[in-house]
């Protein structure tokens, strides 16, 4: 899985027209999170 930060909304655009095509996951990472710490930790591993 490749995890791409979105800095940009055309960035999302692309990927809402990718998604036609394949599946598109979109995660909100959150700093304050711990389970969003842990499953981000867990995809560099």
């Amino acid at each position: 899985m490749n995890w791409n930060k979105l800095d940009e909304i055309e960035q999302l655009t692309n990927l809402i027209k990718e998604s036609e095509n394949q599946p598109v996951m979109i995660f909100k990472h959150s700093t304050s999170c711990s389970i969003s710490a842990a499953a981000l930790g867990k995809q560099k591993e």
